[in-house]
């Protein structure tokens, strides 16, 4: 597989030099001179000096089992990185900016953002075509982030949708706010709402390079007039927290704005569950 970095026209990535640490170089000199190696062992058992100086052809005495052991686990070769962290790390840093707050199918309550920038869509397609993930679900599609829904047992009514949209329009947002996107996450989580979280890896994005350019176009009709999907009873509380494994790619909010805390309280608490601030994440890719 060949993964290319992206690059716009404006800059290009840059490729950091390596270089070996001066410890790294004193290893290497130590290990010529029995000697010094000696010295700085002190009194380290002669099992322990042998296992790191250089073999002598004389010395006959084999090694502890133990010791056998631990030299055998280090000489493996670590795992390789994975294709879907090489394609995380080779994406520009970017950001989203907010377009409104919006009330989604089924009620759910969402901060939809104006579009994914091009390095994200690039990327998911690049993970598509590179790595062998489920087909992905229309919700990660357009960014957002979920931060409500419909309690079980409610019943939405056109006129109860209306009124909480007219909430959610009134509802201000800084004009100058943007999310910055230096990290994505690969999270193992135990739940939808991603209130129970197994595992997850932070991947820093490439910030050699960032990219300001226009977003794609947002796939999502905000001016649906067709309530039906909207009041459906479906995808209520026990939808996004009861036990179900799954993974994807996110990027985890670590400081939640206050605007939208102001929102999720402003929210009828008899008609909609909230997500912690914890648990607030844009989904970019489910993985299975």
């Amino acid at each position: 597989m060949s993964i290319q970095p992206y690059v716009d026209d404006k800059s290009a990535v840059k490729t950091p030099d390596i270089k070996i640490s001066d410890t790294a170089k004193q290893r290497s000199q130590s290990t010529n001179n029995d000697e010094s190696m000696s010295k700085s062992m002190g009194s380290t058992p002669l099992q322990i000096q042998r296992a790191f100086s250089v073999p002598n052809a004389q010395d006959t005495t084999p090694l502890s089992p133990p010791t056998a052991s631990l030299l055998s686990r280090a000489s493996r070769k670590m795992p390789s990185m994975s294709n879907i962290e090489q394609i995380i790390r080779i994406t520009p840093t970017c950001f989203l900016r907010p377009k409104c707050f919006f009330v989604a199918w089924h009620s759910v309550i969402t901060l939809v953002f104006n579009g994914w920038p091009e390095p994200i869509d690039t990327m998911k397609s690049e993970l598509s075509s590179n790595a062998s993930l489920c087909k992905e679900y229309f919700g990660s599609k357009f960014p957002k982030i979920t931060l409500a829904c419909v309690k079980d047992g409610v019943e939405m009514t056109p006129a109860l949708l209306t009124e909480v949209r007219a909430l959610c329009a009134q509802a201000s947002i800084p004009k100058n706010f943007v999310l910055p996107l230096d990290s994505l996450s690969i999270c193992l989580w135990e739940n939808r709402s991603h209130e129970s979280i197994i595992y997850e890896k932070t991947i820093s994005l490439n910030k050699n390079h960032t990219f300001h350019g226009s977003p794609r176009p947002l796939l999502v009709n905000l001016e649906e007039d067709d309530m039906s999907s909207y009041v459906r009873s479906a995808n209520r509380q026990s939808h996004y927290v009861s036990s179900i494994v799954g993974a994807s790619v996110v990027h985890r909010l670590v400081h939640v704005p206050q605007f939208i805390t102001e929102l999720q309280s402003k929210l009828p608490k008899d008609i909609f569950y909230t997500f912690s601030k914890e648990s607030l994440h844009v989904t970019v890719r489910a993985l299975c």
